[in-house]
């Protein structure tokens, strides 16, 4: 496994907000439960991480390489 670091990241849907300026730093075999209610962007994280959406705003490095820069999913299918 990979560590990864998430800095700044926000993510809306329309006008309504999600994900607002989350920080999270997750080492190497290190075990992370992300909970909440329903709409707090538990979803949308694991989106975002696997690369499967893009964050508004924010960076996401995933074993030291930056993920959050590479092309919009959307646009290379």
């Amino acid at each position: 496994m990979a560590s990864i670091s998430i800095k700044g990241v926000s993510k809306s849907y329309g006008s309504h907000p999600v994900l607002k300026g989350l920080d999270l730093d997750v080492d190497d075999g290190e075990f992370v439960s992300y909970l909440g209610p329903s709409g707090c962007g538990k979803s949308t994280l694991l989106y975002l991480l696997g690369l499967l959406d893009s964050a508004d705003e924010g960076r996401i490095w995933i074993g030291g390489a930056e993920v959050s820069g590479l092309p919009d999913p959307e646009l290379t299918r």
